[in-house]
């Protein structure tokens, strides 16, 4: 082999691993991070479901709300967001959103507890300047005051009767802008796989030579796998240990999804290397043979 190639086989490899590195970690943050199951799996085993009840149980809530009414309605609720949430963003879903039921009796009750506490009006004072309300008249029962501020608001209970959680947290619709870029970041694994195609055809070109193309991706595959392999076992057993969150429960929910990523990492990594090991066997066993 000369000079000239090795040099080109050389620069050629820095790329080639980088992309595969790339690929890999991108391919199992994608079958990890945006599928609900993952979530679901670790909200369990740490208990996460039981903390959440204790938080947003009905005596936490200002007005009670059904998805939320028991524990085991609030693991169902969380399970169907994450399900939406994530195949809306992966685009297997075209819409989003997850509908809070909330009875008449309740909602009257907390605007009519709302109207009690506003201050009464003083003598000559309006209770209403443009649209901010100042006051409520004396005369005025706080029943019939809601009404008029509904009125005047053109509000109606009715309205309030079945909330979309999703549209109060991102009005603004920035969830599309994530569904985008997670088809980009889709987009750009497919590319990856194309660029190793490329290069592989790039080093058949350069050597001419199936010993010596198979000898190259072998060693570019095994120390992708090698450096993978050292990242995984780093983020396990080092990196996640020093990250410290006030809430233990978060703590444990996050150190399992990082688990699972990372145990992805692991498998992706050891199939790469048993495919380089075997090219290089391969290559071996020929070179023997000739």
């Amino acid at each position: 082999m000369g000079l000239g190639k090795i040099i080109a086989s050389v620069f050629l490899s820095i790329p080639f691993i980088l992309i595969i590195i790339l690929l890999i970690i991108g391919t199992s943050i994608y079958q990890t991070a945006l599928y609900p199951e993952v979530y679901q799996k670790a909200l369990s085993e740490a208990d996460a479901y039981g903390f959440l009840e204790k938080q947003i149980s009905p005596q936490q809530q200002l007005i009670p709300v059904e998805e939320f009414s028991s524990g085991e309605k609030i693991k169902e609720s969380i399970n169907a967001l994450l399900e939406g949430t994530l195949a809306y963003v992966r685009s297997d879903a075209e819409e989003v959103s997850f509908d809070l039921s909330i009875s008449d009796e309740d909602i009257k009750g907390f605007f009519l507890e709302q109207a009690e506490q506003f201050e009464t009006c003083s003598p000559g004072q309006q209770p209403f300047e443009g649209e901010e309300i100042k006051c409520r008249p004396v005369e005025v029962p706080p029943e019939i005051f809601l009404d008029q501020v509904l009125e005047r608001k053109n509000f109606s209970l009715n309205n309030f009767s079945s909330v979309d959680l999703i549209t109060v947290w991102d009005p603004k619709n920035n969830r599309e802008n994530l569904r985008v870029g997670v088809t980009k970041f889709r987009q750009g694994l497919y590319m990856g796989l194309g660029i190793i195609i490329i290069f592989i055809g790039i080093l058949v070109l350069i050597h001419k030579n199936k010993k010596s193309v198979m000898r190259w991706t072998g060693i570019n595959f095994a120390i992708a796998s090698i450096i993978i392999l050292a990242t995984s076992f780093l983020i396990k057993n080092l990196l996640f240990s020093r990250i410290h969150l006030e809430f233990e429960v978060l703590k444990d929910v996050l150190n399992m999804v990082v688990q699972e990523i990372t145990t992805k990492f692991t498998f992706y990594g050891t199939i790469v290397l048993i495919a380089g090991l075997m090219l290089l066997g391969i290559n071996f066993f020929i070179k023997k043979k000739d």
